[in-house]
């Protein structure tokens, strides 16, 4: 008997919990409910509730403000942006909103709006904390790095214990390259919470940090009907500051040499050339970035020069659009002009694929359009590899494909090897493989 009345009372204790998960499922959707799921770490189950409220025609500001972080949270930042402009709209002057909404934007680097939003708030409320540290990173990133370092000094003079001020202030030193005033900050995060992630992959990634570097690339390049010649290659870059980075360069190659009198797709010989270049970077905000290069090239019967300007404009995270104006001048020739334009996508941080489409104006001395592309990919801190790909088929006196492939390993923060390697088919057939070292300062 004992066993029968055991069996019937666990029977009954089962139907009691279905019952129970049946009338849960039941329930109608309701804020309670989302943020019980918030509060647990079910986003999406949460997400589906308020869903189901802003369906039906909710006009509670309190269920557009938990879409807009639960968006926020999961990446989906235009849709966080809409929900939380919803509930500014149903509860204006409502500061944890305003806040959100500002944080939101800044993570979707519409920096103006986000700082103009923070400081309403701080004109109001000047101690609310969200939105002093939210401004704070918001100018850091728009690369205000003095304003921000007063800022978050203050606050971390005003609360030592403000793990979110130290981390700004890491972020802040380390984008000013001071590597040992960005280590002192996140180790003091690590001291205050020894568990933080943040600092943790901060510090690792200062061992990497570096303003400048110089490759060194020699090797070998070979041409149809021409003996297998020498090649050299020597690049470097060095970041002034933040906005601002030079360009530097030089290359020594031979190459099938072809004339328009004879036709673009007919070889007549091998120039060896010396180019030099000179250029910057310079970045006046997040969105805009701006390029200016010089190339001058040498040889025994032409000197040519090349400015290549470029604008770079971003869009969104994953969405960036390009502009390009390119004038050569040469000793022997008229002045060319060509204009490119296309756009850059990154999949994720440390992969994008660009593609452009070159125009030139004078069709008797280069094809009328050109078509690039490239890849770039970094695997880790150590690895990053580029793929290229260049094509033109509108004049066959120069129609071209041209491949080519590069990688760069880092065997220490300061040292590595790089190669590149190049094909080029149809016109001015060439074949190039170079290989040398990385050297970081």
């Amino acid at each position: 008997m004992t066993a029968v009345r055991v069996a019937i009372a666990m029977l009954a204790l089962a139907l009691s919990v279905t019952v129970a998960v049946a009338q849960s499922r039941e329930e109608p959707p309701s804020l309670t409910q989302a943020r019980t799921l918030y509060d647990a770490g079910n986003l999406e189950d949460a997400r589906h509730v308020l869903q189901a409220l802003i369906t039906s025609g909710t006009q509670d500001p309190e269920v557009f403000l938990l879409a807009g972080v639960i968006d926020r949270t999961a990446g989906r930042l235009t849709d966080a942006i809409a929900s939380l402009q919803q509930a500014t709209a149903l509860a204006p002057r409502t500061v944890r909103a305003d806040v959100e909404l500002a944080t939101t934007l800044a993570w979707n680097q519409n920096l103006d709006r986000a700082i103009a939003l923070y400081r309403q708030v701080l004109v109001e409320f000047p101690d609310n904390i969200g939105a002093r540290n939210g401004l704070a990173f918001a100018l850091a990133w728009q690369g205000q790095l003095d304003d921000a370092r007063e800022m978050f000094t203050t606050m971390t003079k005003q609360d030592p214990e403000n793990v979110s001020a130290w981390i700004g202030m890491g972020f802040v030193e380390r984008a000013s390259f001071h590597r040992e005033e960005a280590r002192a900050a996140y180790q003091r995060v690590l001291t205050i919470d020894p568990t933080n992630s943040e600092a943790r992959t901060a510090i690792a990634a200062l061992l990497w940090d570096r303003r400048g570097e110089s490759r060194v690339l020699p090797g070998l390049s070979t041409s149809p009907d021409a003996p297998e010649g020498g090649e050299g290659r020597l690049d470097m870059s060095y970041a002034v500051n933040r906005r601002v980075t030079l360009l530097g360069g030089y290359q020594h190659y031979a190459f099938g040499a072809a004339t328009v009198t004879s036709g673009g797709g007919v070889l007549t010989g091998v120039r060896t050339e010396d180019s030099f270049e000179g250029g910057v970077i310079v970045r006046p905000s997040p969105r805009m970035t701006l390029a200016a290069s010089a190339y001058t090239f040498f040889s025994d019967d032409m000197t040519r020069g090349i400015i290549w300007l470029e604008g770079v404009y971003t869009v969104n995270r994953h969405l960036s659009l390009i502009g390009n104006a390119r004038p050569a001048y040469s000793s022997t020739e008229q002045p060319l002009f060509a204009w490119a334009g296309g756009a850059a996508i990154a999949f994720t941080q440390s992969h994008q694929v660009t593609a452009r489409a070159l125009v030139a104006t004078d069709t008797e001395l280069e094809p009328r359009l050109t078509l690039l592309a490239n890849y770039d990919a970094s695997f880790s801190t150590r690895l990053k590899v580029r793929l290229a790909a260049a094509q033109s088929s509108t004049d066959e006196r120069y129609e071209f494909v041209n491949v080519g492939a590069g990688a760069t390993y880092l065997l220490s923060p300061s040292f590595g090897v790089t190669a590149d390697v190049g094909r080029r088919f149809q016109t001015a057939e060439r074949s190039t493989i170079l290989a040398g070292i990385l050297l970081r300062y």
